[in-house]
């Protein structure tokens, strides 16, 4: 998340789209403090005339939090990602890390992919811990399901749409390749008939609004 009041945008910074990299480019511009810890998603202190928010914040709160009236006449952009390709790259990010991350991580570790995504799709959404589960409007979109983001980028085209959106705010465009999760096949190639279809009953709705297939 970056909020800008000297060039008046928003980043809403979905993780897994290549949100480290365009932070990377704009945070020089940030006149919000970003929170970077996990938890919580707000945190309000003494003496700051802005809360202090999340890195993952989502567009209803930043705009109900921040700039209220003011969010129309902002810039308002994030990116997105294939929810298969997306899936993958969260597999493989939960495989790295400790079992302090939780259930997820332990799972990741001790499944195979087509396994772990068929437990998944039998969890309860959890956004407090994995916001992925209710997928890219969870951040994009406000609790009337109304779009809330001007631009919606996509991580497939991420250098030609970065640079439309440094033409827009009128801001030199460096592209930095940041955080990338590393893996030795394509993500088409961890899927079976079965996990193909637990994604796409997951993510039906962005798989719908943004023409996503397989």
């Amino acid at each position: 998340m970056i909020v800008s009041d000297t060039h008046k945008f928003v980043f809403i910074h979905i993780p897994k789209t290549a949100g480290i990299s365009v932070r990377k480019t704009l945070e020089p511009y940030a006149t919000v403090p970003i929170f970077k810890r996990a938890v919580p998603h707000l945190v309000k202190r003494p003496k700051q005339k802005n809360p202090l928010l999340f890195q993952h914040a989502t567009a209803k709160n930043i705009n109900r939090l921040v700039l209220k009236d003011r969010w129309n006449g902002y810039f308002t952009f994030c990116f997105i990602r294939n929810p298969w390709d997306w899936m993958v790259s969260w597999y493989l990010f939960w495989k790295t890390k400790s079992k302090a991350g939780g259930d997820i991580c332990v799972r990741a570790k001790r499944l195979t992919f087509n396994d772990y995504v068929t437990w998944y799709h039998s969890t309860k959404p959890q956004p407090a811990r994995n916001r992925i589960r209710l997928g890219f409007s969870e951040f994009t979109h406000d609790d009337s399901k109304k779009k809330l983001i001007k631009f919606v980028g996509r991580f497939e085209r991420f250098e030609e749409d970065f640079s439309t959106i440094c033409s827009t705010l009128g801001i030199p465009c460096k592209v930095f390749k940041l955080n990338t999760t590393k893996r030795n096949k394509p993500y088409r190639k961890f899927y079976n008939e079965q996990s193909i279809q637990l994604v796409t009953s997951i993510f039906k709705n962005d798989i719908k609004e943004y023409g996503y297939s397989f």
